[in-house]
């Protein structure tokens, strides 16, 4: 009797181990990836936090054999001459996957702090992830995100110009010296007024220069010389498309050194840029 209450208390203890079995093996089996998840074996040889990585990239099956993967992802590093980390990832294809393989670098600053690397690694491991992700059913449920640079976004914006692009610009000079039997002053300034835009290109300018020297001669005379110039000049040019424009040069002026009195002149402008205008 004692040996059949035994044999009855084994086989109720078996029975009772089988059916605590049957739920782990079928959780085991809901948790395995479908044909549609891309498994990817993580292969890291520096500082990766896989718990981070596995939780930012939810979106693959992450393997822990080799031989269960359609993607080896190999990861070494090194030190840069700056001091900070250089990452070569190797993305290796396998089964049907082999034929697609690739290789990023990531690089960080010796300035970066441990949480912008792993926030930098695990974005170059999702951006070469994508290449094996859309060869399969998820790529149905991702997007593609492009963040602007900010200086893109800041021409994108109409920029509130009071001056409406012109540009204008006030130069003056002079001097003063002198010696024993000689003086001499002058002084000089110029005003120009530019603007340009994609249709049009205007530039004016004028200017004036006096100058006066005084020599006193051996005899006790004085001689004196004088130099006297003004001047004034517009360009006008407008754009004909992405490598011409065609415009015209207006000049005039007054030279007491050059000796005229007024000198005027016309000249077209054309222009042929090799690269389109920016």
């Amino acid at each position: 009797m004692k040996i059949r209450t035994l044999a009855l208390s084994a086989l109720l203890l078996q029975a009772s181990l089988a059916i605590a079995q049957e739920p782990a093996a079928a959780a085991h089996q809901e948790t395995r990836p479908n044909g549609e998840t891309v498994r990817v074996f993580l292969d890291c040889r520096t500082r990766c936090d896989f718990d981070f990585i596995r939780q930012e990239i939810p979106y693959v099956a992450w393997v822990r054999d080799r031989k269960d993967a359609q993607v080896h992802l190999l990861i070494t590093s090194q030190r840069t001459g700056a001091g900070g980390r250089e990452n070569t990832l190797a993305f290796i294809g396998l089964e049907d996957m082999a034929s697609v393989t690739d290789t990023l670098l990531q690089v960080s600053s010796p300035t970066d702090t441990d949480a912008e690397e792993r926030e930098q690694l695990t974005r170059t491991i999702e951006l070469g992830l994508i290449a094996y992700v859309a060869r399969t059913p998820q790529a149905a449920r991702l997007d593609v995100i492009w963040t602007a640079p900010a200086e893109a976004m800041l021409d994108a914006v109409e920029a509130d110009d009071p001056w409406n692009s012109w540009i204008f610009r006030l130069r003056a000079s002079g001097s003063l010296g002198g010696e024993e039997r000689t003086s001499d002053y002058s002084i000089s300034g110029s005003i120009s007024a530019n603007r340009t835009t994609e249709d049009v290109k205007t530039e004016i300018w004028t200017y004036g220069r006096y100058a006066e020297s005084s020599f006193e001669l051996s005899d006790g005379t004085t001689t004196n010389s004088l130099r006297r110039d003004y001047g004034a000049s517009l360009l006008q040019v407008w754009s004909l498309g992405d490598h011409w424009s065609a415009g015209g040069e207006v000049n005039g002026g007054h030279s007491l050194f050059g000796n005229y009195d007024l000198r005027f002149w016309v000249a077209p402008a054309l222009e042929f840029s090799v690269w389109p205008y920016v």
